[in-house]
């Protein structure tokens, strides 16, 4: 299905709770582009737990790669949550390109607080 709006993609460090989002430039999830938003945030050797359809290899750049499955504990509810806070967060503001990159940084700087 398709979504209207800027994609973005976001990560949880579990112990900390500490994340990151960020819009994807271009709007695109091509390899090319999500690659190096993995590379700045998550360290190698890191465990990567998503609910999405990827033809990135992650163990070809030395990540860990769960698909979602609750059944061993690998379910997406920590950023599923995170991301319904940020979108009440958001709620009502202004939707440019420059707003939303101000917003996340600002809702990742209240979450750490």
């Amino acid at each position: 299905r398709m979504v209207e709006g800027t994609w973005v993609l976001g990560g949880i460090r579990r112990e900390t709770n500490h994340c990151f989002l960020v819009p994807c430039p271009g709007n695109s999830r091509e390899e090319a582009t999500l690659l190096p938003i993995i590379k700045q945030f998550i360290l190698p050797g890191t465990t990567l737990i998503t609910g999405w359809k990827s033809n990135i290899d992650l163990g070809q750049h030395r990540y860990v790669h769960i698909d979602v499955n609750p059944d061993i504990g690998a379910d997406i509810n920590l950023i599923k949550g995170t991301w319904r806070k940020c979108n009440a967060f958001r709620r009502g503001r202004r939707e440019t390109e420059s707003s939303l990159r101000n917003d996340l940084s600002e809702f990742m700087w209240r979450k750490q607080k």
